[in-house]
């Protein structure tokens, strides 16, 4: 929020559920602008308010993640809404992200030469020790709601964080693991009223997703890196 009192959403996340629908897509793009449920019964109404508020809170960037589900759906469906992804960037003037396993994402945008020529494919590389990972984990921290510092950009805490991000999805330093990692870490690290996240509570992950009930030995993803088609 500005001094002047106006909100300002520079970027937005918008997740892309599994069998996306294009109304599902709008109301989630609305629900992490702020807006109100309220039912709306045509597509254009929603187009019309996601406009409006991209525009108020002076929006820069829209990411699209997890894109690939639109494998899932219809070649009609699923062109709908990749033009519709298109068409936020220009109403909202504003740019799109939308992020997807290298292979998947290629994909998407290969039958479509309009699509070709608006994203760009970048590969973003696994994470590692470094500058730019205790950067990143350094940001991450201060996202969190913890009283203390975490020294998560010391050089043992970002190897520590690596290992439990290869035990979570099997390919080390993926951006998803490695946040799911810190952020069941600073859970932990709330509950037990330390303020800051240990080495120890750096496995929260497994007892969070014990009680899912989900499976702790995932098969191995199909791609060495992450990508954002731009």
């Amino acid at each position: 929020m500005r001094e002047s009192g106006r909100i300002i959403r520079a970027v937005l996340y918008c997740d892309v559920e599994p069998a996306p629908t294009l109304r599902a897509v709008q109301r989630g793009l609305l629900r992490e602008l702020g807006a109100p449920d309220v039912r709306i019964k045509f597509d254009e109404e929603r187009n019309d308010l996601i406009k409006r508020y991209l525009s108020e809170f002076a929006t820069e960037l829209v990411l699209f993640d997890e894109v690939q589900h639109l494998q899932a759906v219809a070649r009609r469906e699923r062109m709908l809404l990749l033009d519709w992804m298109k068409w936020v960037s220009t109403a909202g003037k504003a740019s799109v992200v939308i992020s997807a396993a290298m292979s998947d994402g290629r994909r998407l945008i290969d039958h479509d030469a309009q699509l070709l020529t608006r994203f760009t494919e970048i590969a973003i590389p696994r994470f590692k020790v470094g500058v730019a990972f205790g950067q990143f984990l350094l940001t991450l921290e201060r996202s969190m709601p913890l009283r203390l510092a975490s020294g998560l950009a010391a050089e043992r805490m970002q190897r520590l964080i690596l290992d439990e991000s290869e035990a979570m999805q099997t390919l080390r330093g993926l951006t998803d693991g490695v946040v799911k990692v810190v952020q069941e870490a600073a859970v932990a690290a709330v509950t037990s009223g330390t303020e800051r996240i240990e080495a120890s509570f750096l496995g929260a992950w497994r007892e969070a997703a014990a009680r899912r009930g989900e499976n702790l030995h995932p098969v191995a993803m199909p791609s060495s890196s992450e990508s954002e088609l731009v």
